[in-house]
């Protein structure tokens, strides 16, 4: 047999079923068995059906065993309860049954109409419902009950206080519909407890809840139980309620209390006091809704205007600039908010502001929403802060009562702790002041007597000002810089001794101060003139005083500006020195400037004849080996020989004239630093190549034997193109290759190697023995620039060895500084200026690499470099077209030394980014019409035949001026010029010097592109500028007035022919 024991414990909340005990275990010592236990309510029979307890009986109370158990709670203070014994009673027709009394809650439980509602007549109800009904109307706390699906609410007496306003009408109805305020954060649980049965319980949970003419804020403990029926499915819920609402407010306004006490105890000035205060309250907007803060103007005295100041506005969106600064509260028309303040400033008692007596008017809250406020309060409290130290009143706050609580006792008590809590920190702070204030005042004293002393000893100028600028101190020092007149010290007389120039920037730093902008340093031109001492020589002399001021703002604890104190020190002597040093600065620039101009004026009139003489011997190489072979006489024919050996003679000297030109330049930009490595995509194959043509004719005529190869790293590489200098890369192989050729051509054995490698890290030594020279600056690495992608780093290694006289290591170790040469007799010998080899060191350190040689003493030398690059960012190299000419190297012959394991040099059909002489086709055009602007009549011959010799036509202009004439009698303009007939001349490109008379070339290229700009010219004109300016900046300038691009004099022939070929067929496209 199976004993089922029904308990209630209406404190606890818990209906608790208890089955499994054995019939013969006394009750009294019985366990509780932990997996026996059901918070349920649970009318049932024994197991077997022959034996039963009844429900009286276990209502009748609890057997000491469990009884205990219960008592066991967060409440143990509190005894089960008890039910009544009428209840015992047997129900009879009526119901509620008449033991539970004839109260007229229970009479109208009686009385109502259950038929309307979905529970029925309560004849039809359930035993289970009515059991938990009459369970819930025996107990004196508010309780309700729960029943179906849709949670229609029975409650009982006590439970009203809770429902408020909701009652009667929420009697049988759901609560869903009764709760709806609140029961999105409750339907979850009651759907779970409808499955799994389980109860829930809730300690001091926070609802607002509408049961009265507001939505109030209440604070419940909650204990939810199922109600279980006979087939275990749950149908209901039996809930006690208690309401905690003001112990909780009351626990939480202490602790608000206390926060405030500590936040606000360690101030010691009123204004940090109300900061602390606005911010504390802020921080509880449960119980201040909103608090506006208006502190007494410290300039305030007895008898005088009454002027509050706003501190702040805190809470509800209220926004400070919403409210007025300044209030003076005595002032006539004045609006309601100040007239409250008024009578709580003159009565020193708190104003309590209701909407319920109209006190708390419309327009104080139509002033509250402007000013932000999110909801409107039901009242609000003027409240006086004064102190014991001088009864005073030293602020007005406003406070906004919760709209969510009713201005009761216990909030009115709050409310008064609150106050008398800050008018205590008041008394503090104020006592703390006076005590202050005295210990100041003495101490201002004595610094007074000290300042006195060291002031009048001290060796700057030391001067203290009032708000209005009066002199109300100052020391000799000051008088001296100043040249101020000791007998004036009127308001800002002293600005009367500022430089004109000066005066406004003193004006300014003056406001800033004035502002309480903080501390200014400054500096100040007195009018007075200075001289270093100790020299009598007036021209070095300054015409004014410098001084260095450094001033800030005195101001009094209520935060006015009382004095403005400050120092001066001379830094005449440091302007006089940076006089000196910018004098001197001019001077070098100016130098520098020269040098700049005669490096720039000499090198256009070297590169101009210069330009004429290769073009010439080069035209003269061209001819006259078909003329000796064709010499009726073999005397004829020598001579002609003759003329081509000076000929091949004068193009040598040239080239070599040409390499000095440009390492002169080159050396000049390294000296200012403005030397720069810019990454092209180069293939390094063709850099090689186009340094052998440079020197094909010396090569030759020397019969020196040319080898180049790719060295195994290369291959393995798969090296196509790099983003390198490829311009620096010429002119280190082309100083490298020119030694080789100078260096061999006089030996009986002459051979010249080239090999070209790369690796993927740096290279540390070489495999021949070359050592790299110490750098000589601090390391580079031009890749790191976005302009050079983020490609893979390859050193790109270049090796060049001759079979020349070599040197030993002592003359090695000159080899690389400035004029410096292996030894003197290489001059006498051979020649040179020594700084080759110098800008190569330099060029390929800049370049991120190194540069070193490796000589032995009658067999030849071996000089190496490299330089660090990047692989371009593409995903393959894309194909030749199929035209394209392969590349041509010099006859490969071996040279007698041996060298790193290397393949020949192959061909590659890729095009060059170095010009090399474009061969004729088929589609070469003929139609091409080139203007030449050339001020130089044996250049402009030169240039002009070299386009005839293609078969194209030229127009020649001396200047600027005659070129635009040509141009507006050509098919590119839009329209013809007024009073001539219609262009007809075709011209494809223009080919213009710079440094012309009458209009230079850079005027010249603006006019054109200004026509362009206006529409005047039909398309875009193609200008080169062919000119001897060679520097860097020079080809950006010219580039920036509007040339496409720029050929520096002398040029080469297959470089104009490409140019021409490269403009004419874009504009053809």
């Amino acid at each position: 047999m199976v004993l089922h024991l029904i308990l209630l414990d209406p404190w606890h909340s818990a209906i608790l079923h208890y089955k499994d005990l054995p019939i013969s275990t006394p009750i009294s010592s019985a366990p509780l068995p932990r997996e026996g236990q059901k918070h349920i309510m649970k009318k049932t029979d024994s197991h077997n059906g022959n034996a039963s307890l009844s429900q009286d009986d276990a209502l009748l109370g609890s057997p000491p065993g469990i009884s205990a158990q219960l008592s066991s709670g967060p409440d143990t203070d509190v005894k089960p309860y008890r039910t009544p014994r009428s209840l015992r009673t047997p129900a009879g027709e009526i119901w509620p049954p008449a033991g539970l009394g004839d109260s007229a809650h229970v009479s109208w439980i009686r009385e109502f109409d259950w038929a309307s509602t979905s529970l029925g007549p309560t004849e039809n109800w359930p035993p289970l419902l009515k059991q938990a009904c009459e369970m819930m109307l025996a107990n004196p706390e508010p309780a309700t009950v729960f029943w179906g699906r849709d949670l229609i609410l029975i409650y009982n007496e006590a439970y009203i206080a809770l429902a408020g306003n909701k009652h009667p009408d929420m009697m049988g109805g759901s609560a869903r519909v009764h709760w709806k305020e609140v029961w999105d954060q409750y339907d979850p649980l009651f759907d779970q407890m409808f499955l799994d049965g389980k109860p829930f319980t809730q300690d001091k949970t926070q609802l607002f809840i509408h049961r009265s003419s507001y939505l109030e804020e209440g604070y419940f403990n909650m204990r939810v139980v199922p109600l279980i029926d006979d087939d275990g499915s749950v149908v209901g819920f039996y809930e006690p309620v208690s309401e905690v609402t003001k112990q909780t407010l009351s626990e939480r306004r202490m602790y608000m209390l206390l926060k405030l006490s500590e936040r606000t105890s360690s101030e010691t000035s009123l204004r940090g006091l109300w900061r602390r205060l606005l911010e504390s309250l802020g921080d509880h907007p449960s119980d201040i809704h909103f608090a506006v803060l208006y502190h007494l103007h410290p300039s305030t005295r007895p008898g005088s205007t009454l002027r509050y100041d706003l501190e702040g506005a805190i809470g509800s969106g209220l926004e400070a600039r919403g409210f007025p600064q300044e209030l003076d509260i005595h002032a006539s028309g004045a609006d309601d908010i100040v007239t409250s303040l008024r009578r709580a400033h003159e009565s020193g008692a708190s104003v309590l502001l209701t909407t319920s007596d109209g006190s708390l008017s419309p327009s104080i809250l139509q002033k509250l929403e402007a000013a932000g406020m999110t909801e409107a309060p039901r009242a609000c409290i003027v409240c006086p802060l004064s102190s014991s130290v001088d009864d005073s009143v030293d602020a007005l706050l406003v406070l906004g009562i919760s709209p969510r609580r009713s201005y009761d006792e216990d909030y009115e008590l709050f409310i008064n702790l609150l106050i008398r809590q800050v008018e205590s920190t008041i008394t503090s702070v104020k006592m703390v002041e006076k005590e202050k204030e005295q210990l100041r005042q003495q101490a201002l004293y004595d610094s007074e007597l000290k300042f006195k002393k060291f002031a009048e000893n001290a060796q700057v100028g030391i001067f203290s000002f009032d708000p209005l600028g009066n002199i109300t101190f100052c020391n000799e020092s000051w008088l001296e810089l100043s040249g101020h007149d000791r007998n004036d010290m009127s308001a800002m007389s002293w600005t009367h001794d500022v430089h004109p120039e000066n005066a406004a920037e003193i004006k300014g730093y003056w406001d800033k101060l004035v502002n309480l902008e903080g501390p200014q340093t400054f500096e100040v031109q007195y009018k007075k003139p200075w001289r270093p001492a100790n020299l009598n020589d007036e021209s070095i002399s300054l015409d004014r005083t410098w001084v260095v001021a450094s001033a800030y703002a005195e101001v009094s604890d209520e935060g006015e500006l009382t004095a403005i104190l400050g120092c001066v020190t001379d830094i005449s002597s440091f302007k006089w020195v940076d006089q000196l040093q910018s004098h001197r600065l001019s001077e070098a620039l100016e130098l520098k400037r020269q040098q700049e101009n005669f490096l720039d004026i000499t090198s256009h009139e070297m590169r101009n004849p210069l330009n004429a003489i290769l073009h010439c011997a080069a035209e003269l190489i061209e001819t006259l080996p078909g003329l000796a072979e064709t010499a009726p006489t073999p005397e004829r024919s020598m001579i002609l020989r003759g003329c081509l050996e000076a000929s091949r003679t004068i193009v040598y000297c040239g080239r070599h004239q040409k390499r000095i030109i440009d390492d002169v330049l080159t050396l000049s930009k390294l000296d200012s630093n403005l030397l720069s490595i810019t990454p092209v995509e180069t293939r390094p194959l063709d850099v090689v190549g186009e340094v052998l043509r440079v020197f094909d004719t010396e090569i030759r005529t020397s019969s020196i034997k040319t080898k180049t190869e790719l060295a195994p790293s290369y291959t393995a590489l798969q090296i196509e193109t790099l983003l390198v200098d490829p311009h620096r890369l010429l002119q280190i192989l082309i100083n490298l290759v020119a030694n080789a050729v100078k260096f061999t051509k006089g030996e009986s054995l002459r051979g010249l190697h080239v090999v070209v490698g790369a690796h993927e890290t740096e290279p540390i030594s070489s495999e021949d023995g070359v050592r790299y020279v110490p750098s000589g600056r601090r390391p580079a690495d031009p890749t790191i620039h976005p302009d050079w992608g983020t490609g893979e780093v390859v050193f790109l290694h270049f090796s060049v060895q001759d079979t020349g006289p070599g040197m030993s290591r002592e003359e090695a170790d000159l080899l690389f500084n400035r004029f410096s040469q292996a030894s003197p007799r290489t001059h006498v010998q051979y020649g040179g200026s020594g700084l080759g080899l110098f800008i190569s060191r330099e060029l390929a350190e800049l370049h991120g690499g190194r540069i070193g040689i490796s000589s032995e003493l009658g067999y030849g030398s071996t000089f190496d470099f490299y330089v660090k690059g990047r692989r371009p960012m593409r995903s393959e190299t894309p194909n030749a077209p199929n035209n394209t000419p392969p590349i041509i190297y010099l006859p490969q012959r071996p040279v007698p030394k041996t060298r790193l394991s290397a393949e020949p040099l192959t061909p590659i059909l890729f095009p060059s980014k170095v010009a090399r002489r474009p061969s004729r086709t088929p589609s070469w055009p003929l139609d091409v019409h080139v203007l030449i602007v050339e001020d130089n009549l044996i250049n402009q011959k030169i240039l002009a035949k070299l386009i005839q010799k293609q078969g194209w036509a030229t127009s020649v202009a001396n200047h600027g001026e005659e070129a635009l004439a040509e141009i507006n009698k050509s098919t590119w303009r839009q329209s013809p010029v007024a009073g001539c007939l219609r262009a007809e001349t075709k011209l494809d490109i223009v080919l213009a010097d710079i440094e012309m008379p009458v209009m230079d070339g850079k005027d010249f290229v603006r006019h054109v592109r200004r026509l362009q700009d206006e529409g005047v010219l039909a398309r875009h004109i193609p200008v080169i500028a062919v000119t001897g300016n060679a520097r860097n900046e020079q080809i950006r300038q010219a580039e920036e007035c509007g040339f496409d691009e720029v050929v520096s004099k002398p040029y080469r022939e297959e470089d104009i022919i490409a140019i021409v070929l490269k403009y004419t067929n874009r504009a053809d496209t």
